[in-house]
């Protein structure tokens, strides 16, 4: 993770990676335990999920590969992502987006999926220790969904 990034931009947006790590190893963690995090809310899990996909980079770009084990996915509906592959996103038509998750069971209410550009798109997911897998949601048109 790189020292300067600002890993909780809307609340403490002075508060970098660095200086965040420093405090840990100074006063401890104010972080909830994973065990609290699955006992929250849904609230609190989606916040846990978005914060720990931007922080793992799991954020469309340009695609480079090909091939892999595709399948459609339906507007509504969502596809496990595996470990340590990576998911490409192919929109079959306009105004396609998504929305990831893995500890929360649904996403908010509120919530704005991320639009996905028409022309192929994809990232890496990571490899970690948690159990949980990364699910995607889709919104707005069906997406074939590749994992290479």
């Amino acid at each position: 993770m790189p020292p300067t990034l600002n890993i909780d931009r809307p609340y403490n947006p002075d508060i970098n990676a660095e200086a965040y790590f420093r405090a840990v190893d100074k006063y401890g963690s104010p972080a909830p335990s994973m065990d609290e995090v699955r006992r929250s809310g849904d609230g609190p899990r989606h916040v846990f999920d978005s914060t720990l996909a931007a922080l793992s980079g799991m954020v469309p770009v340009p695609a480079k590969t090909t091939g892999g084990t595709c399948a459609t996915v339906n507007p509504g509906t969502e596809a496990e992502l595996a470990p340590g592959t990576t998911a490409r996103f192919e929109p079959t038509g306009g105004g396609a987006g998504y929305g990831l998750r893995r500890l929360a069971t649904a996403l908010p209410e509120e919530f704005k999926p991320t639009e996905l550009s028409p022309t192929p798109t994809e990232f890496a997911v990571p490899r970690d220790t948690l159990p949980e897998p990364w699910r995607v949601v889709v919104f707005g048109a069906p997406v074939r969904v590749c994992q290479v």
